[in-house]
């Protein structure tokens, strides 16, 4: 062999385990690369999983329009992440801005492939709120097996002792007022309070009067009924809640017409009728059914008449979306 075709064999052989080194080192490096992006995609999921945890858990002490922005920002955050698709958090926030009952069979088919085993007790039970809270009804009479189906999750819930377990009180709860069965549906809005986190936050406590106050105006004690509205205007003015203000002048007029001074009852419905028409706020049909059912009582049916219609013509072309739960509670 000549000089040369050593010369032209070495320098051959150099290549490839020169081209066979950079190669390794350029794969090693991708590989490094792609560790760390998956590590750190890793590492923001769970920096997201956590705000998701924390906004569900202090949902209730939110208010409703900062609530919502926060939502948005967050989904948008998840959806630059890898695999949020089979993320229940990622879900359970965006179920948070849909009312009860809401019919999406995409998201709810998409949810429940999700396989999640119990021993993972939260992520289960979160899985099944969202399931059952697309099933749930908050304006009809709720079938017997939503029903049946909401107890036997809640006792499991209880029996991994979730931190969510609070939530299910409120599906039964709204689930049994729907159902007109006002005992056990005050029984779990009690359970609801007893087993939730930030039971004493002011906007909690709002909920709860105003819930409260509903549900007493099925019962005989009227000086309850007067202390939980009392409590209901407190909170709204030392919050400075103009809506939770207004919605407790609609609670004053129900109480006032329960106790014969319907022409008191009318101008403070008007007050708050005036208000929930100039903001586009709960105009479903019930709405003006209620102020309907005020002149009725006050003897002018000519009014009643007139705002029944309004309220069948408004109802024809737009839905209540309330996402508030004492709106939705008095919707029924």
């Amino acid at each position: 062999m000549n000089q040369n075709l050593i010369v032209r064999n070495f320098l051959l052989r150099s290549n490839i385990l020169w081209i066979a080194l950079s190669l390794s080192i350029l794969l090693m490096v991708f590989s490094c690369q792609t560790d760390q992006s998956s590590s750190l995609s890793s590492s923001e999921q769970q920096r997201l999983d956590s705000i998701a945890k924390r906004e569900f858990l202090k949902y209730f002490t939110l208010a409703s329009e900062p609530r919502d922005a926060d939502a948005d920002t967050l989904l948008k955050a998840y959806e630059r992440t890898d695999g949020f698709r089979k993320n229940i958090y990622y879900w359970t926030t965006k179920v948070g801005k849909l009312n009860y009952g809401f019919k999406n069979d995409t998201l709810v088919n998409i949810v429940d492939a999700i396989d999640i085993p119990k021993s993972k007790p939260e992520e289960w039970v979160l899985k099944q709120i969202i399931l059952l809270k697309s099933k749930s009804n908050d304006r009809d009479i709720n079938p017997s097996a939503v029903l049946k189906q909401l107890i036997e999750v809640r006792a499991e819930a209880e029996k991994l002792n979730s931190i969510y377990l609070y939530e299910l009180d409120n599906l039964l709860a709204m689930s049994y007022y729907s159902n007109r069965d006002t005992e056990n549906s005050l029984t779990h809005v009690e359970w609801m309070k007893r087993n939730y986190l930030y039971a004493d936050h002011p906007r909690f406590r709002q909920m709860y009067y105003d819930i409260r106050f509903m549900l007493s105006l099925n019962f005989k004690d009227k000086i309850k009924t007067k202390e939980f509205l009392d409590s209901c205007q407190s909170l709204a003015i030392a919050l400075n809640d103009t809506l939770a203000l207004m919605r407790s002048y609609d609670f004053e007029a129900q109480w006032l017409k329960r106790t014969g001074r319907t022409k008191e009852a009318v101008e403070k419905a008007r007050v708050y009728f005036q208000f929930a028409n100039e903001t586009k706020r709960y105009n479903a049909l019930k709405r003006y059914l209620n102020f309907a059912e005020l002149f009725l009582a006050n003897s002018q049916p000519d009014s009643a008449i007139f705002y029944l219609n309004q309220g069948v013509k408004l109802d024809s072309i737009q839905k209540n979306d309330t996402k508030d739960l004492a709106g939705t509670y008095y919707s029924i």
